[in-house]
């Protein structure tokens, strides 16, 4: 969560300041994403999904006669009443409820260094918001696709659930690395998993740059512009929001709304992910989808030409917005290659000074 409050220019420097010094930061790291302060809130969040989802599943069940639906009509309805909401013997609201609460209970075990001491818990966490988060995706396109109708509170828990997962794959990453380092000092990798130990980096103290002062630090990240290192994923989120109602707001049919339908929730998801520093690499995703955009309406033949016209320009604005990475503005132990490469040699130490003082 720091690291995304930080690349929006909007993190508190007192927060920052205490999270710097955390005398639990794993070896490499600029703060501690185990701290109560990086995972209470996602608690909080995951707390208002289950709030959401309890309240959807006991329409499912029968137990409320009525659904809010504030924008879609009947719509609600059709989906919850859908095939799809009854694939399971349990109504699909009730395991997203189920799925919020296993994202609190594994979020809120374990003290401040739990990334090293309980490394099990933290990579459940990792699969309890990452993964099963990325299923709603899949409902999302599911209402206009298959059920041609939306539900504004199927939309609000996926949302949710989204953004979750960039922010506490920091904690994730922690353990892994952790892991990694027990691998190369000869540990049993599945002992350090389950018990957690207090591995000594030795000879690997050239990973760490010279890092700056707490308050060079906070000046450097309460200083800069309001949304500096996320904007461009902020307009992203806006154009994949314009694919998904832009079908039934142009009132356009053909390939060209199945498309729209499909690439608008997955862009959203992607760059709303990509707004966390750590999971920054989904934006390639982006430019994937921005890609095929620019090419579908050539090789699906869409009609008429001012749609495809659309469908390209919006495609390439999406290309060009998710290529920008943003700024590094904290260090994160080597990041995700440190889970499977060895530690940098003293040689590289300079270079990640000045990639350091360049993000700042």
């Amino acid at each position: 969560m720091r690291t995304l409050l930080q690349s929006m220019g909007t993190a508190p420097k007192e927060a920052m300041s205490s999270l710097s010094d955390s005398p639990d930061a794993p070896f490499g790291w600029s703060y501690n994403p185990s701290t109560w302060h990086e995972r209470l809130w996602i608690v909080g969040v995951a707390c208002t999904g289950f709030a959401v989802s309890g309240y959807l599943a006991l329409y499912q069940l029968g137990v409320v006669e009525q659904v809010w639906e504030p924008l879609f009509g009947a719509g609600s309805q059709t989906v919850l009443n859908s095939f799809l909401s009854h694939l399971f013997p349990v109504p699909d609201a009730a395991l997203g409820a189920f799925a919020y609460a296993l994202d609190a209970v594994t979020g809120i075990i374990g003290g401040q260094a739990r990334w090293r001491t309980m490394p099990w818990m933290v990579i459940m966490f990792g699969i309890a918001v990452g993964p099963l988060g990325l299923v709603s995706v899949f409902l999302v396109i599911s209402q206009p696709v298959l059920l041609q109708a939306w539900c504004t509170l199927c939309l609000v828990s996926a949302l949710i659930s989204l953004i979750m997962i960039g922010p506490a794959m920091d904690e994730v990453l922690t353990s892994l690395q952790f892991l990694r380092r027990a691998h190369e000092q000869n540990r049993s990798v599945w002992k350090t998993f389950w018990h957690g130990e207090i591995i000594e980096d030795r000879g690997t103290s050239a990973l760490r740059p010279a890092e700056p002062t707490t308050r060079e630090r906070g000046t450097r990240s309460t200083d800069s512009l309001p949304f500096e290192g996320t904007w461009n994923h902020l307009l992203v989120i806006a154009l994949g929001v314009w694919l998904m109602a832009a079908p039934d707001v142009m009132g356009y049919e053909g390939p060209e709304r199945t498309v729209d339908h499909i690439v608008g929730p997955l862009v959203v998801s992607m760059a709303i992910i990509a707004m966390a520093e750590v999971t920054r690499s989904v934006r390639w995703v982006n430019v994937a989808l921005g890609l095929w955009l620019m090419l579908a309406p050539v090789l699906l033949r869409y009609e008429p030409l001012h749609i495809g016209a659309r469908s390209a320009l919006i495609g390439g604005a999406i290309l060009l917005l998710s290529i920008f990475r943003g700024p590094e503005r904290e260090q994160t132990g080597g990041g995700w290659r440190r889970v499977w490469t060895t530690p940098l040699h003293a040689s590289n130490v300079r270079e990640h000074e000045q990639r350091w003082e360049k993000a700042g």
